[in-house]
């Protein structure tokens, strides 16, 4: 039953990004991504890869690509591994490229 569950999981996540990519693909002309990084209650840090556009009908789109643990410091290799992780998972394609600030 586990084991079913985290396959379904694990087939859903697959399905939902390859939807996300071909979304963005198709509409997506012009974007902008934005990072953030927080520090859980229990010490554990994470980052957070996020794409906005406006879509044809001038809605706003956004889609956060990925949220991972960055493990000990997160400095500057520690953030470029992590968004390089998150931007290349299961592609050999990037989305774009990123500017970071402190801000």
């Amino acid at each position: 039953m586990r084991t079913q569950l985290r396959s379904d999981i694990v087939s859903l996540a697959e399905d939902m990004r390859r939807k996300v990519k071909e979304t963005i693909a198709e509409d997506c002309k012009y974007y902008s991504f934005t990072s953030d990084i927080w520090t859980a209650r229990n010490a554990r840090s994470y980052i957070a890869f996020t794409i906005h556009y406006v879509d044809e009908n001038l809605k706003f789109i956004n889609w956060t690509l990925g949220v991972l643990e960055i493990p000990g410091k997160h400095d500057g290799p520690a953030i470029a591994a992590a968004l390089e992780n998150i931007v290349f998972v299961g592609s050999n394609e990037t989305y774009g490229s990123s500017k970071t600030s402190n801000s």
